[in-house]
């Protein structure tokens, strides 16, 4: 190394953090400049690396690799010390070119990791790599796109050099599929997992058409999380309201709520109703609001717990009804929601656990977002005379009759950029 670039280093990590302070106005040419230095000393470290793995420096530590050496000493983890050794390697190995435009600002480390992990994940694509203008078309695709883009550039390329590597990993990924969903001690569900690809962007998709329409609307409060959680539970609930998912024992799938009269009816000192699976306790408020529009079955028990009868099945609105009230409604009442009546359910004005009745004039349609909060918040309902579907005519207020306000946050749109043309493949 140059003694002048030493003595810079040098000071560079001495300076007093007072000499480092950005002035007002000063910031984005700092950003730029630091980012400048930032990739300078990756492609430092790179061939510093790469002379510690080539010399085995790395033993006199005792450390067991030069992995967990890089670990030890950059303080990163195992994982991001093993992606810039292998990134080390390649640069000095394979990737000459690279390397080159590394240190002349035309590539980024980001760059450079993606082309050797894409690049040289297989011998077909070593080949390609190492083939006459090989690296060199690269390089010259990666120096005119971001470091998202050119992954998936890499991506296209590798079908075109290595069909059968490519069909390997997709086999590969299929298998690490994985979903986890387990209930915490609180009651919540934890949902964990990993999609393959393809089965990924089938989800996507679906939430996608459910996202969407959510925010799209007024006044919609839910982060973008909320409301993909509740896009998830809409299409689990859409599922099994059309029978589309196999029987278990003959019976078709669903939630059951154990509940008594005296919980529904929100008596003093009735049990709470139990939710399954799960074997959740629920309170009456959320036991009224699943039994607004729902298969009901009273089974009476005697005080030892034996079973005295069944009674017939019967669906709080039955389906004629609600056919009547989506004719009437066509979507989501609440103010400024819409949503389309494939994800609402028919909510009692006057609550059925209240005695109201199972009529046109005592029902509307809600989605399951507004349902839930029109039972938490205890929302009264009302239609003026001759209103409209989808919100008008439609006043929502809170029991001492104040209007329901809600707050309105317009969602964050990303910028997308326009597509760019992936490499050829080198023969």
């Amino acid at each position: 190394m140059d003694r002048r670039v030493r003595a810079a280093l040098e000071l560079l990590v001495a300076a007093p953090p007072s000499w480092f302070e950005v002035g007002p106005g000063a910031g984005p040419e700092a950003v730029e400049l630091a980012q400048q230095g930032l990739e300078r000393l990756c492609a430092l470290r790179a061939d510093a690396l790469a002379e510690v793995d080539a010399s085995g420096a790395w033993r006199l530590s005792g450390a067991a690799s030069v992995q967990a050496w890089a670990r030890e000493v950059l303080g990163v983890s195992g994982g991001e010390a093993g992606a810039v050794v292998r990134t080390a390697r390649a640069l000095h190995a394979e990737l000459p070119a690279t390397r080159q435009a590394l240190w002349a600002g035309r590539l980024s480390w980001g760059h450079a990791v993606a082309l050797a992990r894409h690049g040289l994940a297989t011998t077909a694509r070593r080949a390609a790599v190492a083939s006459v203008g090989g690296e060199a078309t690269l390089v010259e695709v990666a120096a005119s796109v971001s470091v998202q883009d050119l992954g998936r550039l890499l991506a296209s390329w590798a079908h075109g050099v290595d069909s059968a590597g490519v069909v390997a990993a997709e086999a590969d990924a299929y298998a690490q599929r994985r979903v986890t969903l387990a209930q915490t001690f609180g009651g919540m569900w934890h949902l964990e997992g990993l999609l393959d690809p393809v089965g990924g962007a089938t989800l996507a998709a679906a939430l996608d058409s459910v996202v969407g329409a959510a925010l799209g609307t007024a006044g919609e409060e839910r982060s973008i999380t909320q409301v993909r959680a509740d896009a998830l539970v809409d299409l689990a609930h859409g599922a099994l309201e059309a029978g589309e998912v196999p029987r278990a024992g003959g019976l078709r799938p669903q939630l059951l709520l154990h509940v008594t009269p005296a919980t529904v009816a929100g008596a003093t000192g009735a049990p709470a109703a139990e939710l399954v699976p799960g074997g959740l306790a629920v309170s009456g408020s959320a036991a009224g609001m699943l039994a607004c529009d729902c298969a009901l079955t009273p089974i009476t028990w005697d005080d030892e717990g034996h079973l005295l009868d069944v009674g017939r099945t019967t669906r709080t609105v039955p389906v004629r009804l609600r056919l009547a009230v989506i004719a009437r409604d066509r979507s989501c009442v609440f103010p400024g929601c819409g949503r389309a009546a494939t994800w609402c359910e028919a909510h009692h004005i006057v609550w059925w656990t209240r005695g109201g009745t199972t009529a046109l004039d005592n029902l509307c349609l809600l989605c399951r977002y507004h349902h839930r909060l029109v039972h938490h918040h205890d929302l009264a309902i009302t239609r003026a005379r001759g209103g409209t579907h989808g919100g008008g005519g439609w006043a929502f207020a809170h029991p001492d009759g104040t209007p329901w306000t809600g707050t309105s946050r317009a969602p964050r749109r990303r910028r997308t950029r326009p597509p760019a043309r992936a490499p050829a493949a080198v023969a």
